[in-house]
């Protein structure tokens, strides 16, 4: 195997925002996973999404986002509530403590990328953010 494959960058890469992601809000006891989910759900239109939805958007699988989500709700972060039509439907919504700590989350993160990618030019950017779109949907 290569000094450099893409593997072992991407896992390089995964490790160090991992690490610097939880350090964001280290206080609170929350992990980049968590932060995900708090950022997916302060971008919803509708104000909150379904267990499904985030299973989706984070391709995780369901047992996964019930873990996370019930971590959350134990910290007060979000609530969770069932589907009027549909009682097996869950749905999640950040409280307003969630929604602060979402908000600082994301100033950060955004501090954090700008760091990041300082060093290329604005077409690099898109090309690579292209470039990790396209990586991402072949794991699908």
């Amino acid at each position: 195997m290569k000094d450099e494959s893409c593997m072992i960058l991407l896992k390089q890469i995964n490790d160090g925002l991992e690490k610097f992601s939880n350090n964001i809000v280290k206080e609170e006891g929350l992990t980049f996973t968590q932060i995900n989910v708090m950022n997916l759900l302060a971008k919803s239109k509708r104000g909150e999404m379904t267990m499904k939805e985030i299973e989706k958007e984070l391709h995780v699988a369901q047992p996964t986002v019930v873990g996370i989500v019930k971590r959350l709700s134990q910290k007060d972060i979000v609530n969770t509530f069932a589907d009027e039509t549909n009682k097996k439907i869950r749905h999640v919504e950040l409280t307003d403590k969630g929604a602060k700590l979402a908000g600082y989350a994301e100033e950060q993160l955004e501090k954090v990328e700008d760091e990041l990618l300082k060093d290329l030019e604005k077409k690099e950017v898109k090309k690579f953010i292209k470039l990790l779109t396209t990586i991402r949907k072949s794991l699908d």
